[in-house]
């Protein structure tokens, strides 16, 4: 899981896969598989694409929002 606090940007499908493959040689049983997610406040175009192709990678996108009230 890669957790970025603004916009996703391809870059960081790159820096989810070396996650995924440890996980995969290292922590996987036989059979099983890794995925991969990437969660951030917003994305771009190519992070679009590059995810297209890399169909093991999930996006997901967070919103924030509070609230203030006096004490």
């Amino acid at each position: 899981m890669e957790l970025k606090r603004g916009r996703a940007s391809d870059v960081v499908v790159g820096q989810t896969l070396p996650y995924m493959g440890y996980a995969q040689d290292e922590l996987a049983e036989e059979g099983q598989s890794v995925e991969g997610v990437i969660v951030a406040l917003d994305n771009d175009q190519r992070i679009r694409r590059a995810l297209a192709m890399v169909p093991n990678i999930s996006f997901y996108r967070y919103q924030l929002s509070f609230k203030l009230t006096k004490a």
